[in-house]
């Protein structure tokens, strides 16, 4: 992959949170291949779900989870956390793996969460018989030696 094919994935997070932003940059970083970002797993538009990650062809859906979703002053966390487990269980309903990590985790733990997208994928193998994600240092993008933490060839 290329810079202009690493700006063109990237153009598609949209106004997603710099978590987002830091987690794609490490799947390509590790050699892993490009999801899709922000699309809809779940219908489309009102009642539709969407990711912040989609491996379709894996059956894998990433989900970077903010705090401040859960520290909503105006929202009884409680409503918001039962509100997330019914719609991770309308993506599961539509035969994908779920794998959630947070901003602090890809900062600080960068191979936990390639470790835990990775291991989602193996049970998507199993369970759908979708085929195996996995990290291909050939993959790796050559930006010209961009300070984004991936490699120059």
């Amino acid at each position: 992959m290329h810079a202009l094919e690493v700006a063109a994935a990237m153009s598609s997070l949209e106004s997603r949170t710099y978590a987002s932003h830091e987690s794609f940059v490490l799947f390509l970083s590790r050699g892993l291949a490009a999801p899709e970002c922000n699309p809809w797993v779940v219908g489309q538009g009102v009642g539709g779900v969407r990711s912040d990650f989609l491996w379709r062809a894996h059956r894998v859906v990433g989900e970077v989870d903010g705090e401040i979703k859960y520290l909503d002053p105006y929202r009884d966390a409680s409503d918001t956390l039962l509100a997330e487990k019914r719609r991770q269980e309308r993506i599961e309903d539509e035969d994908y793996v779920v794998v959630r990590w947070n901003g602090r985790e890809v900062r600080r733990e960068p191979d936990a969460v390639i470790e835990r997208i990775l291991r989602a994928s193996m049970r998507a193998h199993r369970m759908y018989g979708a085929p195996l994600l996995r990290c291909d240092p050939a993959a790796i993008p050559d930006l010209g030696g961009t300070p984004h933490g991936l490699r120059s060839r």
